[in-house]
Protein backbone atom coordinates (compact mmCIF):
# COMPACT_ATOMS: atom_id res chain seq x y z
CA UNK A 1 0.00 0.00 0.00
CA UNK A 2 1.52 3.54 -1.30
CA UNK A 3 1.94 5.66 1.89
CA UNK A 4 2.35 10.00 1.98
CA UNK A 5 4.06 11.73 4.68
CA UNK A 6 4.01 15.05 5.57
CA UNK A 7 6.87 16.43 3.99
CA UNK A 8 5.50 15.07 0.66
CA UNK A 9 2.37 16.70 1.16
CA UNK A 10 4.29 19.92 1.76
CA UNK A 11 6.31 19.55 -1.44
CA UNK A 12 2.91 18.95 -3.43
CA UNK A 13 1.51 22.16 -2.06
CA UNK A 14 4.47 24.05 -2.78
CA UNK A 15 4.98 22.84 -6.18
CA UNK A 16 1.46 23.41 -6.93
CA UNK A 17 1.63 26.78 -5.51
CA UNK A 18 -1.12 26.25 -3.21
CA UNK A 19 -0.73 27.66 0.68
CA UNK A 20 -0.88 25.31 3.12
CA UNK A 21 -0.53 25.86 6.81
CA UNK A 22 0.65 23.04 9.72
CA UNK A 23 -2.95 22.68 10.86
CA UNK A 24 -4.48 21.13 7.70
CA UNK A 25 -1.52 18.99 6.70
CA UNK A 26 -3.31 16.29 9.09
CA UNK A 27 -6.18 16.26 7.21
CA UNK A 28 -4.22 16.33 4.05
CA UNK A 29 -2.10 13.47 4.36
CA UNK A 30 -5.60 11.98 5.12
CA UNK A 31 -7.33 12.72 2.69
CA UNK A 32 -4.29 11.80 -0.11
CA UNK A 33 -3.92 8.59 1.35
CA UNK A 34 -7.81 7.76 1.08
CA UNK A 35 -7.16 8.57 -3.13
CA UNK A 36 -4.13 6.38 -2.98
CA UNK A 37 -5.70 3.59 -1.23
CA UNK A 38 -8.81 4.13 -3.75
CA UNK A 39 -6.29 4.55 -6.27
CA UNK A 40 -4.81 1.25 -5.74
CA UNK A 41 -8.35 -1.00 -5.27
CA UNK A 42 -9.08 0.36 -8.84
CA UNK A 43 -5.56 -0.97 -10.20
CA UNK A 44 -6.29 -4.45 -8.36
CA UNK A 45 -9.76 -4.77 -10.23
CA UNK A 46 -8.16 -3.15 -13.76
CA UNK A 47 -5.37 -6.00 -13.82
CA UNK A 48 -8.00 -8.98 -12.67
CA UNK A 49 -10.39 -7.57 -15.69
CA UNK A 50 -7.74 -7.42 -17.91
CA UNK A 51 -6.18 -10.85 -17.20
CA UNK A 52 -9.93 -12.31 -17.65
CA UNK A 53 -10.49 -11.02 -20.50
CA UNK A 54 -10.15 -12.91 -23.74
CA UNK A 55 -11.13 -10.46 -25.98
CA UNK A 56 -8.17 -8.02 -27.04
CA UNK A 57 -8.83 -4.90 -27.99
CA UNK A 58 -6.58 -3.81 -30.86
CA UNK A 59 -5.87 -0.26 -32.48
CA UNK A 60 -7.21 0.20 -36.20
CA UNK A 61 -4.38 2.35 -37.79
CA UNK A 62 -5.61 5.14 -40.42
CA UNK A 63 -3.27 7.12 -42.65
CA UNK A 64 -3.51 10.64 -41.85
CA UNK A 65 -4.43 13.45 -44.66
CA UNK A 66 -3.27 16.92 -44.35
CA UNK A 67 -5.76 19.65 -45.50
CA UNK A 68 -4.65 22.79 -45.88
CA UNK A 69 -6.47 25.33 -43.17
CA UNK A 70 -6.94 29.13 -43.70
CA UNK A 71 -6.16 30.24 -39.62
CA UNK A 72 -6.74 34.02 -40.30
CA UNK A 73 -10.49 33.84 -39.68
CA UNK A 74 -10.19 31.82 -36.24
CA UNK A 75 -7.10 34.16 -35.44
CA UNK A 76 -9.42 37.67 -36.49
CA UNK A 77 -12.28 36.48 -34.18
CA UNK A 78 -9.65 36.50 -30.64
CA UNK A 79 -9.56 39.46 -28.57
CA UNK A 80 -5.06 39.55 -29.42
CA UNK A 81 -3.27 37.47 -31.40
CA UNK A 82 0.14 38.10 -33.32
CA UNK A 83 1.62 36.74 -36.80
CA UNK A 84 -0.12 33.76 -36.81
CA UNK A 85 -0.46 32.80 -33.19
CA UNK A 86 -3.10 33.50 -30.38
CA UNK A 87 -2.01 35.41 -27.45
CA UNK A 88 -2.93 34.87 -23.99
CA UNK A 89 -2.26 36.53 -20.46
CA UNK A 90 0.06 35.21 -18.37
CA UNK A 91 -1.34 32.87 -15.68
CA UNK A 92 1.41 30.91 -14.12
CA UNK A 93 4.08 33.37 -11.59
CA UNK A 94 7.02 31.05 -11.61
CA UNK A 95 10.54 32.86 -10.00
Amino acid sequence: MAHITHDEVGKIAQISSIAVDERELDTLVHRLQEVLTYAEQVKEVALAVEQNNEVRQQNIMRTDRVHATDTLPLLLQAPHHAECYFVVPKILNRS
